[in-house]
């Protein structure tokens, strides 16, 4: 709904995944504690407001030094490992891309099942 009033500026929100892009092993949650207020969470792409809402409630617990369940959580300390080094990782990545492109040709040229080459890219992407 618009007020009238003028704009002053805009939002915006940066979008970082993990390199492991799971609900089991990407998400991560923890605080430095109670003496500085600060805490962190992420991984958790994909999984929407849920998520999000869960993360908000078990940095507050971290930050308050709350003993509740959701501290307890496997996310809790949780470290994603690290990306590949560039330009590796950009060379993977648009190669699993190309592939599934070459798939996607080849099925809709009339391919009855699968594409060997998807499911190869399948199988190097981990899916």
């Amino acid at each position: 709904m618009n007020s009238g009033s003028p704009v002053e500026g805009e939002g915006g929100v940066a979008v970082a995944v993990t390199e492991e892009r799971s609900i089991d092993s990407g998400l991560g949650c923890g605080a430095a504690g109670a003496s500085t207020g600060l805490g962190w969470a992420g991984g958790y792409v994909g999984t929407g407001v849920t998520t999000t809402n869960l993360a908000g409630r078990t940095l507050a617990d971290l930050v308050l030094g709350r003993d509740t369940d959701l501290v307890h959580l496997p996310w809790v300390g949780h470290r994603a490992k690290r990306w590949e080094p560039e330009p590796l990782r950009w060379l993977a990545v648009n190669a699993i891309y190309a592939a599934y492109h070459a798939a996607d040709r080849h099925e809709a040229r009339g391919r009855p099942a699968t594409s060997p080459i998807a499911k190869l890219a399948d199988l190097i992407s981990g899916h």
